[in-house]
């Protein structure tokens, strides 16, 4: 285990997401969130009840980051690897832009052409903004406001975007193409819309986002929705009322596939494995981690005890059996599942950060090969009260 940068993001950090296009694999983006409630403090906890807070509430800040990572395979001792700024460590700003807080972000799988990105960004004003990201002169990425769509039109800032997820894993360039993006919000509602991506005659990266179709899906916050790499007209969303549900956009929305009940507290993230068909997990603030075979969801495959509410989940960009997961109270940990049906192995934890552990993601970057056969992977984590971000290595 080593640990590359410990950044201090000032306001209170909430969501990591590395590029995943090999030319642009070294830029990682961080959102931050901050309430200023009218009593004069300072920052809510992502899961208290919005309803409440938000008569306290006068103002959601954030602020959307970028650093660029410089070589973490080098052979330095662990020792000199600890970077405590990120001036001259491997973590170098690259961007900073204030705007509303930011629930979530997330890199479309597609893009129009080389050494260019889109970053979809969930606010709290209820709206999804697209930046473009591209390199210019000296190889330096840029970041460029593009578009935006207001999901919740009539909630007069009351509602927040709080996840994003876009229909496809497998990365592509082609001169045009168009993405599905799900959104869920804090007033239950789950929102698709389709994002028509293309450039221009300067050769600028283009959004057009349509909204598609919104409907209700939850009583409560909905934390989380995904799509189903695998289908995806089925679209998975996890809420503040202890269900998960699994909705099929081809026979409508005005009720649910399914609707489970397994987990005894909010639902906070879904995430399909995009190498094993079937295969996904849901996370809870229960403290459990549960493992389901799509085809039969009456009961889970196995079930991981977190000892903590876990608020995201990631699956490895390459290795089907490793999940990375933020323990909200105790840590990162990352899990190897092998069999689904047996209880998860831990194979790796990171417990720097002292606050609420919220973003977490893995580098797309190739890996480290050990002598042992083991291959070290680059993590980017976040951490809410004490706004930390950290890059870190586990050699799994």
């Amino acid at each position: 285990m080593s640990t590359f940068a410990r950044v201090d993001t000032e306001l209170c950090a909430d969501s990591v997401e590395f590029c995943p296009f090999e030319d642009l694999a070294d830029v990682v983006a961080v959102g931050t969130y901050e309430v200023i409630k009218d009593d004069g403090k300072q920052n809510a906890e992502l899961g208290e009840d919005e309803e409440s807070t938000a008569k306290r509430i006068t103002n959601r800040n954030g602020r959307l980051l970028a650093y660029r990572v410089g070589d973490w395979r080098n052979d330095l001792e662990p020792s000199e690897k600890v970077h405590e700024h990120i001036e001259g460590g491997v973590a170098t700003p690259i961007h900073s832009q204030d705007m509303a807080a930011i629930l979530d972000t997330k890199w479309c799988p597609a893009r129009p052409i080389d050494s260019t990105a889109l970053l979809a960004v969930a606010d709290a004003t209820g709206s999804v903004g697209f930046h473009a990201v591209s390199k210019h002169a000296e190889n330096q990425p840029r970041f460029r406001k593009v578009a935006s769509l207001q999901s919740a039109e009539l909630s007069n800032g009351s509602v927040l975007c709080l996840s994003l997820d876009w229909s496809s894993r497998s990365t592509k360039t082609k001169a045009e193409c168009s993405e599905k993006l799900i959104v869920s919000r804090s007033d239950g509602y789950l929102h698709q819309m389709n994002v028509h991506i293309s450039v221009d005659e300067n050769s600028n990266v283009c959004a057009t986002p349509i909204s598609d179709h919104t409907w209700k899906a939850h009583d409560a916050e909905t934390w989380t929705a995904t799509i189903d790499c695998w289908n995806t007209k089925i679209v998975y969303s996890g809420a503040d009322d202890s269900t998960w549900k699994k909705w099929d956009l081809r026979v409508g929305t005005d009720s649910p596939l399914l609707t489970n009940r397994r987990h005894e507290a909010g639902v906070c993230s879904i995430q399909v494995n995009h190498h094993r068909e079937h295969l996904f997990a849901t996370a809870s603030y229960d403290d459990h981690m549960l493992f389901w075979d799509a085809r039969t969801t009456r009961r889970p495959l196995s079930d991981h005890h977190a000892e903590s509410g876990v608020w995201r989940l990631r699956w490895h960009p390459t290795k089907s059996d490793l999940i990375l997961a933020a323990c909200m109270h105790n840590g990162f940990r990352i899990l190897r599942v092998g069999d689904a049906s047996q209880e998860p192995e831990i194979v790796a934890t990171f417990m720097e950060h002292k606050s609420i552990a919220y973003g977490a993601d893995w580098s797309h970057e190739r890996g480290k090969a050990h002598s042992d056969g083991n291959i070290e992977w680059l993590v980017g984590t976040c951490s809410f009260y004490d706004h930390k971000f950290c890059l870190w290595s586990a050699a799994v």
